[in-house]
């Protein structure tokens, strides 16, 4: 799974194939989801790890070129999924509370 953007030359790189897209192709196919349907605020709940950092970043820098209002990241546990985990339900409820409209969660979990 190398996200190092060096290895897109295809001149150099001609027989290197992804399992994943690069980070930069994820956050632009989020970023045309997301003004497709206007939605310009969200939060991010990001799984902690550096994958899912790297699209967090990425997703960050690109959002701010089209206007969109990342308004929190929040990075979760490996086990956030568990069932007596409440990590994820107390996220969203917080960030319901004390925002006004309401913002598109986001979670970024390969």
């Amino acid at each position: 799974r190398c996200s190092d953007s060096k290895v897109s030359n295809k001149d150099k790189y001609t027989t290197f194939a992804r399992t994943l897209p690069p980070s930069s192709k994820v956050s632009k196919s989020l970023i045309s989801l997301l003004k497709h349907f206007k939605w310009e605020r969200l939060m991010l709940l990001v799984a902690n790890d550096t994958s899912n950092k790297q699209i967090a970043e990425a997703l960050s820098a690109l959002a701010v070129r089209h206007d969109i209002n990342i308004v929190e990241t929040f990075f979760l546990p490996g086990d956030y999924l568990t069932k007596d985990n409440t990590t994820l339900k107390n996220i969203v409820l917080d960030t319901y509370k004390r925002t006004r409209g309401k913002p598109f969660h986001l979670l970024l979990k390969s």
